[in-house]
């Protein structure tokens, strides 16, 4: 026990240190927290990935950037990357129940080869998206490749946007967590002799490594890391750490959305307990727990309560959706 007491107290020091000389290096100041656009998907997300992209755009690197993202997420189309146009918010038509809407990032050359992306950070999946965007390629002359661009690679409502398609085989998924985080840091090296790129390129990337939680640096990763492998006890209880981890996250959670929750209530906004959302203290489907074992169907939960009314329709408010421990 009390050598488990010093690991955690170990582990605890070396994240106060770090937190210290990270703060004394200006490391934490990032613009887009600054001025509290960090999930905007449209005029922050997709128009910061389209310039990068753009062969064209304000950063003057040309394709290298595109060149990069292609090799990145392993595209097999063979985009000519010199003859490439990156388009954002591209409408497509009226939006039916298999036809129209508007694609986040439209990447095409002049051969009639296409990248679409569907960029997600927290927003909704919308009814039949990808199916529409699928229809949508198969109308065009040349290869395409339809990618879902979420946090943590999964997508939010598979059976919502993409009834009739088949992952991997009509679409690939692609995640801020990996193929973008590693994409910036290649970008970042790629624009070393552009200072204001290069730094743009920087607070970008470590507003993802926030979204994404990878926040903690790699040189106070290794050694929280020597902390547990120079010690056989610890090895042999790293088991029994987890479980206790996954136990008090579960824990955690569970507290914060009970408190919630009583707080509503006493200010006269009973949570409604319905199947049109997914509950977060539901006993059954155990959503909180199932979502830190990683059990499908579990990436979001929360609460919904009634706030008014209006034209004698009833206004209820869902509180930020969990999608991340």
């Amino acid at each position: 026990m009390n050598r488990m007491r010093y690991l955690l107290d170990g582990i605890s020091l070396l994240s106060r240190t770090y937190k210290e000389m990270e703060d004394a290096r200006g490391e934490n100041y990032n613009l887009f927290r600054v001025i509290d656009m960090t999930s905007n998907e449209t005029s922050v997300h997709s128009a910061f990935l389209a310039d990068l992209l753009n062969p064209q755009g304000l950063h003057h690197a040309g394709d290298a950037f595109l060149r990069l993202f292609l090799k990145q997420i392993h595209s097999e189309i063979g985009l000519d990357t010199g003859t490439a146009k990156v388009e954002r918010e591209k409408y497509i038509g009226p939006t039916t129940e298999h036809t129209g809407g508007r694609l986040d990032l439209f990447i095409t050359d002049g051969t009639g080869k296409a990248i679409i992306i569907e960029n997600k950070i927290h927003a909704s999946d919308q009814e039949n998206q990808m199916e529409r965007y699928h229809n949508f390629a198969e109308s065009l002359k040349g290869d395409y490749e339809l990618l879902y661009l979420s946090l943590n690679g999964e997508v939010q409502d598979e059976k919502k946007t993409a009834k009739a398609l088949r992952r991997n085989e009509h679409y690939r998924t692609i995640s801020y967590e990996t193929y973008i985080l590693k994409w910036l840091e290649q970008c970042r090296e790629k624009a070393a002799d552009k200072p204001l790129v290069r730094e743009g390129i920087g607070h970008y990337l470590n507003l993802i490594k926030y979204l994404t939680h990878q926040t903690l640096s790699k040189e106070m990763e290794k050694e929280m890391q020597g902390l547990i492998l120079d010690n056989p006890d610890y090895i042999r209880n790293i088991g029994n750490l987890k479980r206790a981890i996954l136990s008090s996250e579960v824990t955690l959670q569970r507290s914060f959305w009970t408190g919630l929750e009583k707080a509503m209530e006493a200010a006269g906004h009973p949570v409604i307990r319905d199947e049109t959302y997914r509950y977060a203290l539901d006993d059954k489907k155990n959503r909180i727990e199932g979502y830190y074992k990683g059990m499908a169907d579990n990436r979001r939960y929360g609460l919904e309560f009634p706030v008014g009314t209006c034209c004698n329709v009833e206004i209820r408010y869902m509180p930020y959706e969990w999608t991340s421990p």
